[in-house]
């Protein structure tokens, strides 16, 4: 059998398999991690040593990771969060209609909240239009949601240009990538 879709499946290594199964049937490591208990010490002490480790990949500090249990959730999460923290930067997002749905059932709420939600079109190349992105950026432009590497067609965004425009029209402008079809593949 071809598998084709291992950007959001892949079946895990086998030193992977192995290390999850070791750690799973150990006597001692199933704990939870929020208990003060033996079990519960054992288990925060693995999850701080993860915790360590992915902020060391992603060069960020530990305090600035959140887990999740999928992307839809870290994308509500992201994506709201951010909109309602910080009203006074704007009240608009410009997107794609090609994000994953997750992202776009965010941005559908957001729109029935108030928010002003701008879609640009995407080219032939799956890339979303850069002159339609610089002329939709305005002040009032919170955020700029956009997928790294599209789940259905593998385009990838040429997200260094899309800094550049954004700083061009508003340094204020964030921008919310969703990169789990990218992580681990491309920088």
């Amino acid at each position: 059998m071809i598998y084709f879709d291992n950007s959001a499946t892949t079946k895990p290594l086998p030193e992977v398999a192995k290390l999850m199964y070791e750690d799973l049937r150990s006597e001692d490591s199933w704990g939870n991690p929020g208990s003060l208990h033996e079990l519960g010490t054992i288990a925060y002490k693995s999850y701080v040593k993860a915790k360590e480790d992915i902020a060391k990949c992603f060069s960020c500090r530990e305090q600035e990771l959140y887990f999740t249990s999928c992307a839809t959730e870290s994308a509500n999460t992201a994506i709201t969060g951010y909109m309602r923290r910080n009203k006074r930067l704007g009240r608009t997002i410009i997107s794609t209609r090609t994000e994953h749905k997750a992202t776009l059932e965010v941005l559908e709420r957001l729109a029935s909240e108030g928010c002003t939600v701008k879609y640009i079109s995407v080219g032939r190349d799956g890339k979303p239009n850069l002159d339609e992105l610089t002329n939709a950026i305005d002040g009032d432009t919170a955020l700029l949601c956009f997928t790294h590497v599209n789940n259905e067609t593998g385009s990838v965004l040429p997200i260094e240009e899309i800094i550049d425009i954004k700083n061009k029209k508003n340094r204020n402008t964030k921008i919310y990538l969703d990169c789990v079809q990218s992580l681990g593949k491309l920088p």
